[in-house]
């Protein structure tokens, strides 16, 4: 009887000492370094059904649930043009500005749309058609200029449009959804990923894919340094990377990925940008929270929470403006200004 009261007992002390282990693990982890947003200004009441902050972080394109698409300056905080639903042929989904902030691409299932950013004016409409009929716009990007107009599809397609050469191509990348289209800092490379869980590094005038990487579920975010050395790649459970991109003889050494390591048992991640010189990352998960992570040991730095106003509140994209601050935009329509330092 001793006996097996003097084991229920060491038993129960096991218990009690691994809740603590785990309980300082978790305090630990809690209680990081917090980022704080230093500006909040909400530019709609209306939920967004896409978004689209400038490279620079001085305009905020957004599409709301009532279509109404608006181009706002984020320095002076006005709305600079609007158009409303009945400025499209379809509803739309999609909504992109170029890099030099002068056209807008917006897109239904079936048709792009070309805006004038300055005038409102339209300058171009058509319908989209892949290698299958029933193949639908899934993603959207421009370039600097805006003469170039990218659409990923939902049959795994890219179509590339030049608007300035009157010229059409159409690779096919993946075998899923195309989700995401990134432009590399040269401009000479596509980085596209797909619920096929592939991302790929390719050249834009020939599609011949140059770098790619295959995670173990569909890609749901994805960032390219500033210096187009490094990429960051998560899928839809715990598979976060930081990849070195153009390992030479030279750096050998360099590891080919680090991995994100946290608490949690799993995380998405809905966008991501590396910041501080490309020393860090900063992500946004799928509700409100954000977190900065250092992109060589994928470690957490810091974390917070975005200004909420409704219970689906997330990120849907950063920026860094001139002062090298991070700037996101969420689905309620909110502008947050976070100091990384």
């Amino acid at each position: 009887m001793l006996f097996k009261l003097g084991k229920t007992l060491f038993s129960i002390r096991l218990v009690f000492l691994y809740s603590f282990i785990l309980l300082l693990l978790c305090s630990c982890e809690q209680h990081k370094p917090v980022l704080v947003g230093e500006m909040v200004v909400r530019f709609s009441d209306e939920p967004l059904i896409a978004a689209d902050l400038s490279v620079d972080g001085s305009f905020s394109l957004l599409l709301d649930i009532n279509q109404k698409l608006s181009f706002w300056d984020n320095n002076s905080l006005k709305i600079r043009r609007s158009w409303s639903s009945e400025d499209f042929s379809q509803v739309q989904y999609h909504a992109v500005l170029s890099g030099n902030n002068n056209v807008i691409a917006t897109a239904g299932k079936k048709t792009v749309s070309i805006l004038s950013s300055s005038t409102g004016e339209l300058l171009a409409r058509w319908e989209i058609s892949g290698f299958e009929t029933e193949a639908q716009v899934s993603q959207l990007l421009l370039d600097y200029t805006g003469e170039k107009v990218f659409i990923g599809l939902t049959e795994g397609s890219v179509i590339i449009v030049n608007l300035a050469e009157n010229k059409r191509s159409l690779f096919k990348l993946h075998d899923g959804t195309v989700n995401i289209l990134r432009m590399s800092k040269p401009g000479d490379t596509i980085f596209s990923s797909a619920f096929d869980g592939v991302v790929k590094q390719w050249q834009i005038d020939s599609g011949k894919v140059i770098w790619q990487r295959t995670q173990d579920f569909r890609i749901t975010s994805l960032a390219i340094d500033e210096a187009n050395k490094k990429v960051f790649i998560s899928d839809a459970l715990k598979n976060q990377r930081i990849y070195s991109l153009n390992i030479s003889k030279e750096n050998s050494q360099t590891p080919k990925f680090v991995s994100f390591n946290y608490m949690q048992r799993f995380r998405t991640f809905r966008q991501a940008i590396f910041i501080d010189h490309d020393t860090a990352v900063i992500t946004s998960s799928s509700k409100y929270q954000i977190s900065k992570w250092d992109s060589k040991t994928a470690n957490k730095i810091a974390e917070g929470e975005i200004r909420g106003y409704s219970f689906g509140s997330t990120v849907l994209d950063f920026s860094i403006n001139r002062q090298g601050n991070v700037l996101s935009l969420s689905s309620d329509g909110v502008l947050e200004l976070w100091s990384t330092q």
